[in-house]
């Protein structure tokens, strides 16, 4: 078995300038030797990663005194989504698949655990208005991915109908900034950045969730407008009601969607061309 360092190299290279993992995968390593060890594939593992971030969300969901074994399978659930690629990398079977489940994880993980956590904080409570603003954060995490992924998903669906759709549209330009995470980290003004590390980054999301659990339990306050759970339920539905229609303005602005039509078109088109 190869050391840690060497695994590192491997397994991480393609994150080496991601600051927003590092912390994640410093630990993950460990992990993924344990499981290479064990013999556990990446798809394997990115189904435990799901099942794992459903469980912590039922946590939340249960009571009070159930978060703290919701807060270790949340930081488990983060661990576990570095974990998956790195066996994948490891043993060079990446695959359509496991992306799908890699991305399925953050389509189930985002909103199950705010609609855990609002179910129980409004009941808490007595404030319907906290479930309705769960509600609405779980929206806007399904809709921000949803709106990104929609650009692949819309390119693709014009290549298989290419009567439907000129050539030639897509413009040549960059689209790292196709979605709000990237245009925002581009902006590099600190509350620009700040809003894509909890919106985005999974890392910043279980840190606030963490936080806002773990001051939750120690003040127990009596008062919703003093609960930090409370205030974290408010403050992501009001970021996303900003956020997803500023992303797909931005995606519309940018022509993503053409850019990245043509850049699987042609893709394609050097692919057939191999002998």
């Amino acid at each position: 078995m190869e050391s840690i360092r060497d695994l590192r190299v491997k397994c991480q290279g393609v994150h080496a300038g991601d600051w927003t993992v590092q912390p994640v995968r410093w630990v993950s390593i460990y992990l993924t030797r344990l499981l290479i060890t064990v013999g556990l594939t990446a798809n394997q593992a990115s189904i435990l990663n799901l099942l794992v971030g459903l469980a912590a969300a039922a946590c939340f969901a249960v009571g009070v005194t159930a978060w703290p074994v919701g807060a270790a399978l949340l930081a488990l659930n983060m661990i576990l989504d570095c974990v998956d690629g790195e066996l994948a990398r490891y043993r060079g079977s990446s695959s359509l698949t496991g992306l799908y489940l890699d991305r399925l994880n953050s389509l189930t993980m985002y909103p199950s655990v705010l609609l855990g956590l609002g179910w129980v904080t409004a009941g808490r409570y007595d404030a319907p208005a906290i479930l309705i603003a769960a509600a609405v954060g779980a929206w806007g995490f399904v809709a921000l991915r949803l709106a990104k992924a929609n650009v692949d998903v819309s390119a693709i669906d014009a290549l298989r109908r290419p009567g439907d759709v000129p050539r030639g549209q897509g413009r040549a330009q960059s689209t790292e900034a196709s979605d709000l995470g990237n245009a925002l980290r581009q902006g590099g003004a600190l509350p620009a950045v700040l809003l894509d590390f909890i919106l985005v980054r999974q890392l910043g999301f279980v840190l606030v969730v963490v936080a806002a659990t773990g001051l939750e339990m120690v003040v127990s306050p009596e008062r919703i407008w003093v609960s930090p759970v409370a205030g974290v339920l408010v403050g992501y539905a009001g970021a996303v009601l900003l956020a997803f229609p500023a992303a797909v303005m931005l995606i519309v602005r940018r022509a993503a969607v053409d850019e990245t039509y043509e850049v699987i078109r042609a893709a394609v088109a050097r692919q057939r061309q191999r002998p």
